[in-house]
């Protein structure tokens, strides 16, 4: 019985293998039916224009970026994301975003994501975790000091939420801020993203 297990076990994961090699070789771009969803033509035209940047610009380095967590062109993609707005997407046109709306900023997602899932982590974390963060809760100097860098692609956004003893879970952080003054904040994170 378990020598049948184990053989049907190494067949699925021969199987599994075999698939992921093939879908990992191919860039080839599977349609979506965007009326069914509704989307415009300006949503339509964001998907091909981001997607034909992503597998031109991000695909072919893909493989080699999972395989050593570095990419050494990451800079110059950063920037060309800031040079098509899709690092402000959401953010307003007043601090040089695109004053989209979180659809739009699926859509970027999305077509980065199919090129590399990596990498399509680090923009959300960059463009919606940080930047969307700022111009939700930030003040207007926060927002003038650091939208337009990080918009443009110049900076790059983290995000700082793992603790000892509690991981990336919010709840149990004991992260706390002071008012003494001007606010104080005591911490300790063990790992940042995009840090």
């Amino acid at each position: 019985m378990w020598n049948r297990l184990v053989s049907v076990n190494r067949q699925s994961l021969l199987s599994s293998v075999k698939i992921f090699k093939r879908l990992q070789s191919s860039t080839q771009y599977y349609a979506i039916n965007d009326d069914i969803y509704g989307l415009t033509d300006d949503q339509k035209q964001l998907r091909e224009t981001v997607f034909t940047f992503a597998q031109k610009e991000l695909a072919p380095y893909a493989n080699e970026i999972d395989k050593t967590n570095t990419f050494p062109k990451l800079r110059e993609f950063w920037k060309k994301l800031g040079d098509l707005g899709l690092l402000g997407i959401t953010a307003p046109v007043e601090y040089g975003g695109l004053g989209l709306h979180y659809t739009e900023h699926c859509i970027a997602l999305e077509e980065i994501s199919r090129a590399s899932g990596s990498i399509a982590l680090s923009y959300g974390a960059h463009s919606n975790l940080c930047v969307n963060q700022i111009v939700r809760n930030g003040n207007d100097i926060q927002k003038q000091n650091y939208l337009p860098k990080l918009i443009t692609g110049e900076h790059f956004g983290a995000l700082a939420m793992s603790e000892p003893g509690s991981g990336s879970d919010v709840v149990s952080m004991k992260c706390k801020a002071e008012k003494k003054g001007l606010l104080m904040i005591r911490f300790t994170f063990i790992r940042i993203i995009e840090g």
